[in-house]
């Protein structure tokens, strides 16, 4: 092997335990990456400090972004949401500013009764849009991940609010 070529070979193994080192050091490790948890119905919800979820018989949480495309297509349902929440509180929330988020459900016609942004607060939100019904006693009820696909999927949602 010519000196160039173990130069390179050096330096490559060096670069390599440099980016391995960092990413430990980060606390990051290919073998146990895990997937994130998820709310799931029956355990307490209660991670966010400014979210008062005894004010109503129940709380309706629409988790969401304004750059995810099936956030945008589900906002005519959370529009109606909106007239249908006679005693659930409808609460969206997100890792935007809050202007951010006022000015993208504005565009659409969504008038939640809170707007809550948790900035970079790891939440178990699996992706969005999650919508979470969180009962007085801020138990989970129950989970929709992602668009609603039906017109079942929204009636499922609506025969749960109180």
């Amino acid at each position: 092997m010519s000196t160039h070529s173990r130069i390179d070979t050096t330096l490559y193994l060096s670069a390599a335990a440099a980016v391995i080192l960092a990413l430990a050091a980060v606390g990051w490790s290919v073998v146990a990456h895990r997937p994130p948890q998820q709310y799931a119905a029956g355990e307490r919800f209660d991670d966010i400090p400014n979210l008062n979820v005894s004010a109503a018989p129940s709380t309706l949480i629409i988790w969401v972004d304004s750059r995810c495309g099936p956030c945008t297509a589900s906002m005519p349902f959370y529009q109606r949401l909106t007239g249908q929440t006679h005693r659930t509180r409808l609460v969206v929330m997100g890792r935007e500013p809050t202007q951010d988020l006022k000015d993208y459900l504005a565009e659409f016609g969504v008038r939640p009764a809170q707007i809550i942004s948790v900035g970079d607060r790891v939440l178990k939100f699996k992706g969005t849009p999650t919508v979470v019904l969180i009962g007085a006693d801020s138990i989970v009820r129950a989970v929709w991940y992602g668009r609603r696909q039906t017109a079942t999927e929204e009636e499922d949602i609506i025969k749960r609010l109180d």
